[in-house]
């Protein structure tokens, strides 16, 4: 569905399908607003990048830095040919993450993701994030994201919210256009700011990697939900998978993170 007015779709995560809540607290659109150099119209502050990540040393078993496994069902997290690869261990939620201090609020996000068989992936960037993994940690996960995926059998691309170690879905915006083939790397910008005291935004688009970036946002909401309002906080990268039994052999490779402080 490509315009969803004021309406927020939440639903559970696992397979993405079984519950649906119809909210009128947020504010959903896709594909419909301008783009402003640096996501705002009026600049009070210097917009500075805060992150970079190239993944530009030499092959190793691990991200490196101050990247950190948050919860335990990474299987493989490792620099391979100048990209990170992610995979989960095969569960019934299989779902690896790996995190980065950042303590920031109003951010934009730039990454390059490559899925190895998209008919059973899909890759998450979380920022406001507390560090959390799900339910198994304490503090439980929570944070704003942005997800991409094609294991349903159609391309999709998603804003969504944890909250108490709950991944929940506002949008998953379905477009034939975005295609997330396998072995074809794509470029993603996503953006999270405080529009006033009670409201953030969230705005993200997607497109193949050596072509030209969209000038609309391909998906657009205003989010009300209190315990992230005016909230600093870490990011994250997420890699899932359907599979859940055996041995997982196909990662998503991730590449070109630039994380840039947005002014208002």
């Amino acid at each position: 569905m490509k315009y969803l007015s004021n309406f927020l779709i939440c639903s559970t995560s696992y397979a993405k399908l079984p519950l649906i809540l119809i909210l009128v607290s947020s504010n959903v659109s896709a594909g419909v607003e301008a783009v402003f150099s640096d996501g705002f119209e009026i600049i009070t502050c210097t917009p500075e990048v805060l992150f970079e990540e190239n993944f530009n040393g030499a092959n190793q078993n691990n991200w490196g830095g101050l990247w950190q496994e948050s919860g335990n069902e990474v299987g493989v997290a490792e620099v391979l040919n100048q990209e990170g690869r992610l995979i989960p261990v095969a569960s019934n939620y299989a779902l690896a993450r790996m995190v980065h201090p950042l303590n920031e609020r109003d951010v934009e996000s730039t990454f390059s993701f490559v899925f190895e068989d998209g008919a059973t992936q899909g890759i998450g960037f979380y920022v406001r994030s507390n560090g959390g993994y799900l339910q198994q940690t304490t503090p439980t996960g929570q944070g704003y994201a942005v997800f991409l995926e094609r294991f349903t059998g159609q391309p999709r691309l998603g804003l969504w919210y944890e909250n108490d170690g709950n991944e929940i879905s506002f949008v998953r915006d379905f477009d034939p256009a975005y295609q997330l083939l396998d072995g074809i790397k794509y470029s993603v910008r996503f953006q999270v700011f405080q529009e006033d005291a009670s409201n953030t935004r969230l705005r993200a688009r997607v497109w193949q990697a050596d072509l030209i970036e969209p000038s609309i946002w391909h998906v657009s909401l205003t989010d009300n939900f209190l315990a992230l309002q005016n909230t600093a906080g870490s990011m994250a990268v997420d890699s899932w998978s359907t599979q859940t039994s055996g041995q997982i052999l196909n990662a998503i490779r991730i590449d070109d993170i630039v994380v840039t402080r947005l002014c208002q």
